[in-house]
Parts: C-alpha cells; sequence; structure tokens
C-alpha cells in the first residue's frame, strides 16, 4: 500500500505488518466486522499499491480513528502532511510466500530480501534490520516490534 496520508506511515506499517499475518492468526485476531475486517476484505490483493492507498483516503472511520489516536498532547506525533520532513519512519517486514519482504509505504512496491519460514523468520528480519543499522551506525532512534512465532531452538 503506497504511503500518501502525512505522517501515517506507522498506520500503515501496522496494516502491512498485520495484512501479511498467518490465516490461522487472521481468523483468530481479526473480527470479520471489524475496521480492520472489512478494510481488508475490501482491499483486493489485486490492486495495486495506488489503488489500496486510495481505499484507505476515502475510508472516513480510519480517518476517524487516526485523528483520535493522534491528537492527545501525549502522543508525540500528529497527522501531518505528506510533504513534511521527517527524521523518522516505519517499515514492516513480513514473511509472504517463503520470502521475507520489506513493506514501505515510500517505495512503489515491496522489496525481496531473501528466503525465510516461520521458523527463521525472525531472525532472518533481524538480519535485515542490522543492514538498516549499518546504513547509519550513530542514529540511536528506532524501535522494533515483532508479530512472529515462538521460534525453534
Amino acid at each position: 500500500m503506497k504511503q500518501r496520508i502525512g505522517n501515517a506511515c506507522g498506520t500503515i506499517g501496522v496494516l502491512h505488518a498485520l495484512a501479511n499475518i498467518s490465516q490461522e492468526l487472521t481468523e483468530a485476531a481479526i473480527p470479520p466486522e471489524s475496521w480492520l475486517g472489512n478494510f481488508y476484505s475490501s482491499c483486493d490483493k489485486q490492486l495495486d499499491s495506488v489503488g489500496k492507498a486510495e481505499l484507505l483516503e476515502g475510508d472516513t472511520e480510519i480517518e476517524k480513528l487516526h485523528d483520535k489516536a493522534t491528537e492527545s498532547e501525549a502522543n508525540q506525533t500528529d497527522r501531518g502532511n505528506l510533504d513534511d520532513h521527517l527524521i523518522t519512519h516505519f517499515v514492516a517486514l513480513v514473511k509472504v510466500d517463503g520470502g521475507l519482504y520489506e513493506m514501505d509505504g515510500r517505495k512503489s512496491r515491496a522489496i525481496r530480501h531473501g528466503d525465510t519460514t516461520e521458523g527463521t523468520f525472525l531472525a532472518d528480519a533481524c538480519k535485515v534490520v542490522e543492514k538498516f543499522m549499518k546504513r547509519d551506525p550513530e542514529e540511536l532512534r528506532f524501535t522494533i516490534m515483532a508479530l512472529a512465532p515462538t521460534q525453534e531452538e
């Protein structure tokens, strides 16, 4: 999904991550009647990244939810504008059809970082994160959140 909403990379990253969890976990965690369930069912996998962005942009419910989450002074962000200069960003690393993909709403397509399995996904994703960290070793502003199964020993 292309990010075309200002300062929404966290929202886009979470949508990317949750859209790519296993079917079993989707059924357990995302009720079909929820906003997320409705959005994913209307977001045909055949749509290109811009088409998916247009669906999101036209959805007034997510706009209300996003505004509510960012309106409190306790939060460190607001919606902002797409052209705002930001120094932080969110991406999602996901396993799809045996591949490890970087999902970044700023990019035109997913970036494949190689093969992965359920059992090695977390370790493989950490190797990609390590590459990101080597690009700017002095940068300490980052957070990692994993939606991954328990790893095999």
